[in-house]
């Protein structure tokens, strides 16, 4: 099952700790913040899980590092857009929001009409402008879908290897805003039996 535990919004440098639950083993842990042109990082600082009052500390790390590291294996997204050209800046969301890299090609004929600059992406909010009217499509990639970090515990297919938090006294998560004034959201997703 997978559900939000808590938002917030958040104040910069503030910690913001969260009681986790312990009633079933955690298959993964998800933080969300999302702002326009700010990548999540801006958002948390550090991140640090542990039990039972800092007796053993899970994890400890800020976004950016947790994501290149732990979070890695679903960091990453390829992303097509489609959209319209102009002579005017418009705007597109886009999955990724850390380190968006985008090309695009207008969908035209005539060379004079191929010019098109894309810039931005950062928290999701890609621009692009284009010389003259047509459709233009847009091939991205970066990072954090949808602001979120994704910590998976163990082995993913393998029930057995998730976080069993049944022996652990007090779970808690603490988190440290960066700087943005957003909502920030935690997810956690566990193993229930319904048997």
């Amino acid at each position: 099952m997978t559900k939000e535990i808590k938002n917030w919004a958040a104040v910069a440098t503030q910690h913001e700790y969260t009681d986790l639950p312990r009633d079933y083993p955690y298959r993964k842990l998800f933080l969300q913040n999302r702002i326009a042109e700010y990548p999540p990082y801006w958002c948390f600082g550090n991140i640090k899980l542990s039990e039972d009052q800092d007796k053993k500390v899970v994890l400890n790390g800020e976004f950016r590092d947790l994501m290149f590291g732990i979070g890695r294996e679903n960091a990453h997204i390829h992303e097509t857009i489609n959209g319209s050209g102009g002579g005017d800046l418009r705007g597109y969301h886009c999955t990724p929001t850390v380190n968006v890299n985008a090309n695009a090609n207008n969908w035209s004929k005539f060379l004079a009409a191929n010019s098109v600059s894309v810039y931005g992406g950062n928290g999701g909010y890609l621009t692009a402008i284009g010389e003259v009217g047509g459709n233009l499509v847009m091939c991205l990639e970066g990072w954090a879908p949808h602001g979120t970090l994704q910590i998976p515990f163990g082995l993913q297919d393998e029930i057995e290897d998730w976080y069993d938090v049944g022996a652990v006294g007090n779970l808690q998560l603490d988190i440290t805003d960066g700087v943005s004034q957003r909502t920030s959201k935690v997810f956690i997703q566990q193993f229930r039996k319904y048997a």
